[in-house]
């Protein structure tokens, strides 16, 4: 059995690999309710609620394994218990440790051993735990080189998920699969490793596998060549088609620049795509002219260089591919001035055609995507409102699942003109999820829109107390922005030098997004100061 809760991925990147027993201790409270064990942290400290934790528990015979959140650790853990009248209690558990005013946190493990006696009873439980008891290793502990150590005694492949703790997506992904129980036993056949992307500790692997954007899943051999990569999240069922067939292969990159020519004509397709996933689009190109299929080779084309002529073929052919090219159309294609007006027409009638044959929360981006080619005399904020009601049904009512729908769900509200809504959403977000830097800074971000300043700015150093890494330098910005237009230059420009003073710079020629947003910054000050 195992206990179950949705999650998604924040690894803290303060975090020690420090293992201090002593310094934890668990209280068990029984009874006709159940057990509940309760982490009693040292004064001026608490739980790291956003950052992964972990463990296992054993009770009378029966071992729960555990990946939770520090949330759900800190609101006590609750197991079922029967009726006997003594029940034998082992475990051990680890997690995120932060002091109260932010400036330091780290990894503390806590052991325990103890039978309890009678129907109901209050015990603080003896620690360290007894017969030498350990908790099995961590497949999500955002270590990449024990991932690929224990590939390489495993044999099995690795998976890295490069997220983000502001990402919708990546949250999802985290909560749907990585995190979810259900699929345990496909993730089972991977040494998976989740990077903060936003962490310095991972620049150097984002560098490596060349990292654009989030979510990035990178499967690659226990010697670190790439076998596959899936950048974005496009739903839980294409997911774990993809991984199933990830985890049957073991032919690199390499291995098919080795001899294009030498690929099956059945494969080309498959195999150009994979080339295209790793930005090698001269070499795919030769593989998508070999694709016999006149639509799908359309589709790859369009993919490699999107282009009027082959909307006709893609609508016509390929609307059950409609997630695929339909943002590149609009937000590419269409961004041309000379756009005509019978392509727009055209995707407009595939997306009208196509939106009652996909999951909800893909007709949702759709009616997002139909409300941004409606002109504004057609009234697109009704279909923005449209799309917001589909996506609401995609919500199952735990915030900890839903945390990676709620930023789309605010822009779709806001879009729709609805801005009481969309700040309600993500004010029911921040009273879940207090220290999150994401839902300060989206709210932030409404209200600046809004011109409402002295809000935003409250919400926007809301952000910045509690973003880390690279959200450090985004939370700045939007600070920064923010007092510019309250005529407070001189708080901008020092809002914005202090960023770039704390910022943990990655080493000189490694290509993470840290020296965008160090440039972004620099141009800042110099509008603020000309």
């Amino acid at each position: 059995m195992m206990l179950r809760s949705a999650l998604f991925l924040c690894i803290l990147p303060l975090l020690s690999s420090a293992a201090h027993a002593s310094e934890l201790s668990v209280e068990a409270t029984w009874g006709r309710q159940g057990l509940t064990l309760d982490v009693i942290v040292p004064p001026g400290e608490h739980v790291a609620p956003e950052a992964p934790a972990g463990g296992w528990i054993s009770l009378d015979g029966e071992r729960f394994d555990m990946q939770l959140h520090g949330s759900t650790v800190a609101q006590g853990l609750r197991l079922p218990l029967s009726t006997q009248p003594s029940h034998a209690l082992a475990g051990e558990l680890s997690m995120g440790i932060c002091t109260d005013d932010g400036s330091t946190c780290r990894q503390l493990t806590v052991a325990f051993a103890q039978e309890l006696h009678g129907t109901r009873g209050h015990a603080l439980l003896a620690t360290p735990a007894q017969d030498g008891a350990t908790a099995p290793s961590s497949a999500h502990d955002g270590d990449a080189e024990a991932a690929f150590a224990r590939a390489k005694q495993s044999g099995k492949p690795v998976l890295l998920d490069f997220s983000t703790v502001w990402c919708p997506p990546c949250q999802t992904l985290a909560a749907e699969v990585l995190h979810d129980p259900a699929d345990a036993d496909l993730l089972d056949r991977f040494e998976v490793v989740e990077l903060d992307a936003d962490s310095p500790s991972s620049f150097a692997w984002k560098d490596q596998y060349g990292i654009t954007g989030y979510p990035t899943v990178i499967i690659a051999t226990p010697e670190g060549e790439i076998v596959g990569r899936m950048m974005g999240y496009d739903g839980e069922p294409e997911f774990l088609s993809w991984l199933d067939s990830m985890a049957g292969t073991a032919t690199t990159v390499d291995d098919l620049l080795a001899d294009l020519d030498a690929i099956p004509e059945g494969e080309v397709a498959g195999a150009a795509r994979r080339l295209m996933d790793e930005g090698l689009d001269e070499e795919a190109a030769l593989l998508v002219a070999r694709v016999p299929d006149e639509a799908d080779r359309a589709l790859l084309q369009f993919k490699l260089a999107p282009t009027h002529d082959l909307l006709p073929i893609l609508v016509e052919h390929k609307s059950d591919h409609i997630m695929e090219w339909v943002w590149t159309v609009v937000y590419e294609l269409f961004q041309e001035d000379d756009t005509p007006d019978e392509s727009r027409d055209l995707v407009r009638a595939a997306i009208l055609k196509g939106i009652g044959e996909v999951s909800t929360e893909q007709a949702a981006e759709l009616a997002y995507v139909l409300a941004d080619l409606t002109p504004a005399e057609e009234h697109p904020e009704h279909i923005f409102a449209l799309g917001a009601a589909i996506y609401r049904t995609a919500f199952t009512g735990d915030p900890t699942a839903d945390r990676g729908r709620t930023s789309f769900l605010v822009d779709l509200l806001y879009r729709a003109g609805d801005v009481e809504g969309a700040l309600a959403v993500v004010d029911e977000a921040i009273a879940h999820f207090p220290e999150e830097f994401t839902y300060h800074h989206k709210r932030a971000g409404v209200l600046h829109d809004e011109g409402r300043l002295e809000e935003a700015l409250i919400s926007g150093q809301a952000a910045t107390a509690h973003a880390t890494g690279d959200m450090s330098l985004r939370a700045a910005m939007k600070t920064a922005a923010i007092l510019s237009d309250l005529d407070r230059t001189d708080d901008a420009t020092r809002v914005l030098k202090l960023a770039l003073t704390q910022a943990e710079r990655p080493e000189e020629g490694l290509k993470v997004r840290t020296w965008r947003y160090i440039e972004l910054i620099e141009a800042q000050l110099e509008e603020l100061n000309p």
